[in-house]
């Protein structure tokens, strides 16, 4: 495996190794920085390559690594474009508010002492 000293290189070299293309620049971007923030190591990319929708369609129409196929390329473009956007994370919580939950207590329990009791159960005979 070659040094990793410059990653930008090394990526180069996996998309022609794996498939036979210069790297896309948005594609060496992420796994550049994956890379250098340590996300990823050289071989958990190798793996991904290995696994990526690309890789897929260039062994199911007989595409050897190295040999380039534009074909798949771009069916996994049109893919990964195709996803669904994943869901918007749920807002979070309001804040704790002391003075609203000692308020709420105390007016609860204001309410329920000036409630009028309940009737007694009718006794049996």
């Amino acid at each position: 495996m070659p040094s990793l000293l410059d990653t930008g290189s090394y990526l180069d070299q996996l998309y022609q190794e794996k498939f036979g293309r210069a790297a896309d620049a948005e594609g060496k971007a992420y796994w550049k920085n994956a890379i250098d923030n340590g996300t990823a190591t050289a071989e958990s990319v190798a793996a991904a390559f290995d696994a990526s929708q690309e890789a897929k369609d260039r062994e199911d129409s007989g595409v050897a690594d190295g040999v380039a196929d534009t074909a798949s390329f771009e069916a996994a473009k049109a893919a990964n474009a195709a996803k669904a956007p994943a869901p918007a994370p749920a807002p979070a919580p309001a804040p704790y508010n002391a003075a609203e939950a000692y308020n709420n207590t105390v007016n609860s329990t204001v309410a329920a002492l000036n409630s009028p009791a309940p009737s007694p159960a009718p006794s049996p005979a």
